[in-house]
């Protein structure tokens, strides 16, 4: 499911995104939630917000996240629909 929030304050996005990912669990723990980011520094930032913003009492563990950037998320998504073999990963790309 894509959901898209607006906010002037990244802070605040952080915090909405952390109770969402608490709430709609996968029902397998071994399942990973994914996440779109812009930029790999937007990932190491949100994966420190998610961990501090775990429950009292728990571990500061963001765990079972799998972040993507939108290319690896386009990629990742063709070769399901098309198969690898369809899909030409271009040689700019950093392998994954």
């Amino acid at each position: 499911m894509l959901q898209v929030f607006r906010s002037s304050r990244i802070e605040r996005l952080a915090e909405i995104l952390a109770v969402k990912l608490q709430r709609l669990r996968p029902r397998s723990v071994l399942s990973p939630q994914t996440l779109i980011v812009g930029h790999l520094g937007m990932k190491r930032w949100l994966t420190q917000r998610l961990a501090e913003h775990q429950l009292p009492g728990l571990p500061r563990i963001a765990a079972n996240l799998q972040m993507l950037l939108p290319s690896e998320w386009l990629d990742q998504l063709a070769q399901r629909v098309l198969g690898t073999e369809a899909i030409a990963i271009a040689p700019y790309r950093r392998p994954a």
